[in-house]
């Protein structure tokens, strides 16, 4: 291959890769956003109710709020409580989690090999 030739190849080569990047580029900038972005969208809201909750988890709400009763009863007992608790804020009397959240403490306590029975916590 001759010096002409290798000198043409990398300018397209080059032309190509910038390109490419402009491209990418203005597609961010049009609201084509990354598969996560998508994929918290379509979840639906950042907080959800205990009903919503539990659904997530594939639990009943009443052994959810069993799991919140265990976990609070555990913490008065000793004044502290050994793991990740369930993660959850209380606004106007409703009990809330937020999803990404809830979902990084089932990941844990399955991890722990925690597990609740008869209203108590075995770690």
């Amino acid at each position: 291959m001759g010096v002409k030739q290798t000198i043409v190849a990398s300018i397209i080569l080059a032309i190509s890769i910038v390109a490419g990047c402009y491209l990418i580029s203005a597609k961010n900038d049009l609201g084509v956003h990354n598969g996560l972005e998508s994929q918290q969208n379509d979840q639906g809201s950042v907080l959800l109710d205990i009903d919503e909750a539990a659904e997530l988890l594939g639990l009943s709400t009443e052994e959810l709020k069993r799991i919140i009763k265990t976990e609070q009863l555990r913490l008065d007992q000793n004044s502290s409580f050994s793991g990740t608790m369930l993660p959850y804020t209380v606004i106007d009397g409703t009990v809330y989690f937020e999803r990404s959240t809830l979902l990084q403490w089932a990941q844990a306590i399955t991890l722990e090999h925690r597990k609740y029975m008869d209203g108590t916590v075995h770690q």
